[in-house]
């Protein structure tokens, strides 16, 4: 018998009988929970980085949602939550943008798309600020004053010449693989007829950017391949470094303070510092054995 005849059965209410509309609403629910799920353990990970695709998931959630509002009956609720979404991620973290950009299987034009993904799905309107127009200006300033930092802590003795486009060369010699990277192009190069920077930081910054993004594989390094590639890249390899490295939920840090608790109970409490943070490190290299997966070994 039918799981909706059997409840019905024994259902005194006609007001809650289940219908085919109540599965429907059910079916809704798993496949937000599915995608909440994915995604908090996407930004719960400690052993890879998480900043490289929790826009993504973001994006992913808010598309769900905004499709999910036409539907009869969830207009008020989903609005709700998208207000929820527009508190935490709007105007969106320069940071959490760069680590997009950061990664060579998105870089800045799909950068870009994600940026224009979230402002039509979060709902947020032409006349808010920042508009989309102004994120994207900002971000282009933010990428190059911290590109710039890191031009000045990089020992230039590190540095290998490698054969990249000189800003002062015509595009019409390099090959692009489609408008968006001639527009990424065109963008930089006119920043570095107009900021005071060496030559070779912004070289640097446009090599990387005109390339097509790398395809996705499985098992993708991100920091991986900022290593292999760190003579090639010395600026943004060590930028890579730090910002990939940057959580974007705090949760992985209160696990480690968990952790620790767990680790110096009351009989515990006269271990000294050392041995305190052996405890914890040696159990979290146990615990994380298969589970790293991006960071380069």
């Amino acid at each position: 018998m039918p799981i909706t005849e059997v409840a019905n059965s024994h259902c005194t209410d006609p007001s809650r009988l289940l219908t085919s509309r109540t599965w429907d609403v059910i079916e809704d629910v798993v496949q937000f929970l599915q995608k909440i799920y994915v995604a908090t353990l996407e930004f719960s990970g400690a052993y890879y980085p998480t900043i490289v695709n929790g826009l993504v998931h973001i994006a992913e959630i808010s598309l769900f949602l905004h499709n999910l509002k036409n539907k009869k009956g969830y207009t008020s609720v989903v609005e709700s939550i998208l207000d929820k979404f527009k508190k935490y991620f709007y105007p969106i973290s320069h940071i959490y943008l760069i680590g997009v950009i950061l990664n060579p299987t998105t870089k800045m034009i799909k950068c870009r798309q994600l940026i224009n993904a979230l402002y039509t799905y979060m709902n947020i309107r032409p006349i808010e600020t920042p508009d989309i127009d102004t994120c994207i200006s900002d971000l282009h300033k933010y990428l190059q004053t911290l590109c710039n930092y890191y031009a000045n802590i990089v020992d230039a003795s590190s540095v290998v010449d490698v054969n990249i486009p000189s800003s002062n060369t015509s595009t019409s010699g390099t090959t692009l693989d489609d408008d968006d990277d001639v527009q990424d192009y065109l963008i930089w190069s006119t920043l570095g007829e107009h900021q005071q920077t060496s030559s070779r930081n912004i070289d640097e910054l446009q090599f990387y950017l005109q390339k097509s993004p790398k395809p996705l594989i499985k098992d993708f390094l991100p920091l991986g391949w900022w290593k292999s590639n760190s003579n090639q890249f010395p600026v943004l390899s060590a930028m890579a470094r730090d910002v990939l490295n940057v959580p974007i939920s705090i949760v992985a840090s209160e696990s480690a303070f968990s952790q620790a608790r767990q680790q110096l109970g009351d009989t515990r409490h006269l271990v000294g510092s050392n041995f305190s943070e052996i405890l914890v490190c040696f159990r979290d290299w146990i615990k994380s054995n298969g589970k790293i997966k991006g960071v380069p070994r």
